[in-house]
């Protein structure tokens, strides 16, 4: 199956479980008409863009990479956070994100050593690193809700 009908499926599904959920407990099914846009540009950026990108990504290069492209998140979200929300940095989480980056491209370096020749490999890195860019911004969208 084509990734994008996995990932639609998948979100469908999900979509059907929360609705019967909140019928279930009683809660409001529609969010206030300001927060829309929000809540639209939030699933673009979570649960449509990463995924696409991380498949794409692990079709060219394997998923110890994208693993390692991924573990850039939490440095990305707080670089973010400043930039966008103008959090503080916090030199603690930069420095706890820092060394578990590093701690993930040991784990993978033999892995990375053999691909950083291949141009194609290059491509799978620079889609996964766009979708952990998407996966930070819905982050910073989901704390801004």
């Amino acid at each position: 199956m084509p990734p994008p009908v996995s990932i639609a499926w998948r979100f469908w599904i999900a979509a059907l479980v929360l609705s019967a959920l909140l019928r279930i407990m009683r809660r409001p099914m529609w969010p206030p008409r300001e927060v829309w846009r929000y809540l639209a540009a939030q699933g673009l950026a979570l649960f449509c863009f990463n995924f696409l990108c991380f498949y794409y990504a692990e079709q060219v290069v394997p998923s110890g990479l994208v693993a390692v492209v991924f573990s850039t998140a939490p440095l990305l979200n707080s670089i973010n956070g400043r930039l966008f929300m103008g959090r503080p940095l916090q030199p603690t989480a930069i420095a706890g994100a820092s060394l578990g980056l590093v701690g993930i491209v040991c784990l993978f370096v033999q892995q990375m050593a053999g691909h950083l020749g291949d141009h194609t490999a290059w491509l799978g890195l620079g889609i996964a690193f766009l979708g952990t860019l998407c996966f930070s911004a819905g982050n910073l969208l989901s704390s801004r809700m």
